[in-house]
């Protein structure tokens, strides 16, 4: 299950990765910068090198989105995700549309 951490930049969302981070990821509860990797930006640098695509938009990006989440979600674990795309309304959307959710 993917959790998204999903805002506007200098909302507080480095602050909440940090007290997820801690709480997760330490042993002791103790903040580490270090920590904050767990908690990766979709999508990913390397999210479309396996994709062969012309990137003339950034909307030719929000195709691949849904199945790479779905490689993600394969193994059943949770994860959290952050994100500050303003293509995240749309692919909630196609989201909806797949799974036909309304």
């Amino acid at each position: 299950m993917i959790i998204w951490i999903a805002s506007y930049p200098k909302s507080g969302n480095t602050w909440l990765r940090s007290l997820i981070s801690s709480y997760l990821y330490s042993k002791n509860g103790e903040f580490d910068f270090s920590l904050l990797k767990n908690i990766r930006q979709f999508p990913f640098d390397d999210t479309y090198e396996k994709y062969k695509n012309n990137y003339s938009s950034p909307s030719d990006t929000i195709k691949f989105w849904v199945d790479e989440q779905k490689k993600l979600n394969s193994d059943r674990t949770i994860k959290f995700l952050k994100t500050h795309s303003a293509f995240f309304s749309i692919l909630i959307k196609v989201y909806l549309q797949i799974h036909k959710i309304h």
